[in-house]
């Protein structure tokens, strides 16, 4: 496995290095379906709106269907290369046959798009890490909220970031849910900061696995954390429609 950014011209290494000029501001964007009900996650209009919306990055979500992510397959190169930052978060599996089919699906999907970054799941990651540790693939790990067992904490994410050199995938909403006085979210950044690809953002609400609209739940100190690290930002919010969506990324970048 390598760390991200060894793609393009826009890879992490080179947001890293403009980060030296002090009007660098790294890109914000949302993950694909971010307005599920108007457009589907695995499309072209999904990526065409996020453009719209003036957002520089953008992550693809797709399911575990090998016809969903051969969908994901064809969606527009060309538009997907003008976002700044471009991530793919690996879908949940079965088991590990499922897992090397998704697997072997996402390094085509990587050798098409060249993403900065391949979220995944740290408790999935942790119980069958074994399948992913010959793929040269610029793996992020995304800490878990409370409905998991692993992935969790910070001695978990320590004991599963140990033995491999991937990223690491800060999930703000996940940290507050394990932790609301956030000690969690920034022991996290202490200790993984030099290895964080980006973040995941989105208001908490009281269903588990809620990710709602910020500028609705006005959960303020998940933006407070977020100052001074300026690295992407995924937005994992729900919206209804993409004036709530505009609404949302204007909050957030006016912080």
């Amino acid at each position: 496995m390598r760390l991200p950014g060894e793609k393009r011209k826009n890879g992490i290494i080179q947001l890293l290095q403009s980060m030296n000029n002090q009007n660098y501001k790294a890109p914000i964007g949302f993950a694909s379906g971010f307005v599920y009900r108007i457009f589907p996650q695995v499309s072209n209009e999904s990526i065409e709106a996020c453009l719209n919306l003036g957002c520089g990055a953008f992550e693809l979500h797709t399911n575990s269907s090998r016809e969903d992510m051969d969908l994901a397959a064809n969606l527009n190169k060309k538009e997907l290369e003008k976002f700044e930052f471009t991530s793919f978060h690996f879908p949940k599996w079965k088991d590990k046959d499922e897992a090397r089919r998704i697997l072997s699906q996402t390094r085509k999907l990587h050798e098409i798009f060249n993403f900065d970054a391949i979220t995944v799941h740290a408790d999935l990651f942790m119980n069958d890490h074994d399948i992913f540790d010959s793929m040269d693939l610029p793996f992020s790990i995304e800490n878990m909220d409370t409905q998991k067992e692993t992935g969790r904490t910070l001695e978990q994410m320590k004991e599963i970031m140990s033995g491999n050199n991937s990223a690491v995938t800060i999930d703000v909403n996940h940290a507050m849910d394990n932790d609301p006085s956030f000690k969690l979210a920034q022991d996290l950044w202490d200790e993984f900061g030099p290895r964080v690809s980006h973040f995941h953002l989105s208001g908490l609400g009281e269903a588990k696995g809620s990710h709602l609209p910020l500028f609705k739940t006005g959960q303020n100190r998940l933006l407070d954390f977020m100052k001074g690290k300026n690295l992407p930002i995924i937005i994992e919010s729900m919206c209804e429609n993409l004036e709530e969506a505009k609404k949302e990324l204007e909050f957030i970048k006016n912080y």
